[in-house]
């Protein structure tokens, strides 16, 4: 399983033209469950809490979060 989400990792960092170190940003709603690229995001405009910046990484592999539709 660890395998498959370094793979998966590894691949998605290539299809979103970022390493996964970049910083990225989430809500932390606990209904919200996508990243955003930039903190101004009109997607991410809507959080009723707190914006918070995390890594690529973690917030695919800790926070279980997929990207986007709107900013990336």
């Amino acid at each position: 399983m660890k395998t498959l989400l370094i793979a998966f990792a590894f691949l998605f960092s290539f299809t979103t033209h970022q390493t996964i170190a970049d910083d990225v940003f989430i809500c932390l709603s606990p209904s919200a469950k996508i990243y955003h690229k930039t903190k101004n995001c009109g997607s991410l405009q809507r959080c009723k809490l707190e914006i918070k910046n995390v890594t690529l990484k973690d917030a695919i592999d800790i926070y279980k979060r997929t990207a986007c539709k709107i900013c990336f």
